[in-house]
């Protein structure tokens, strides 16, 4: 199944994300598309300096990274948790490559600490 991440309902994934799990690409596309609508909705938290975001400038990055997040089956929408999000200039985003700045446990508890969204 290829998403069409421009027709996402979000919300009819949330609980039942088990087929995201089973396709990387499915999974990747679903949380670039719920990073970008999140960021929308919290930009200030996650950009308080308002950083210009670009390829060369500032990436919104994952702190649990996307690809970890698929290997160990986490559910897509906490990767895409605003709370599991900050600005890295690119350089620094480029480095960390897929390395995660916490665990699963730290993430759990920040989203716990957050809420859903």
């Amino acid at each position: 199944m290829a998403l069409n991440i421009n027709l996402i309902d979000f919300e009819t994934y949330r609980g039942n994300v088990s087929e995201l799990l089973e396709n990387k690409e499915d999974y990747y596309a679903f949380v670039r598309a719920l990073t970008e609508k999140n960021y929308n909705i919290f930009a200030t938290q996650i950009n308080p300096k308002n950083l210009k975001r670009g390829w060369k400038a500032n990436h919104v990055d994952h702190i649990y990274s996307v690809s970890q997040g698929f290997k160990d089956g986490i559910d897509p929408f906490w990767i895409a948790h605003p709370c599991n999000l900050q600005m890295l200039k690119a350089k620094d985003n480029k480095k960390k490559n897929a390395s995660c700045g916490h665990t699963v446990d730290e993430l759990s508890e920040k989203i716990n600490d957050f809420g859903i969204v």
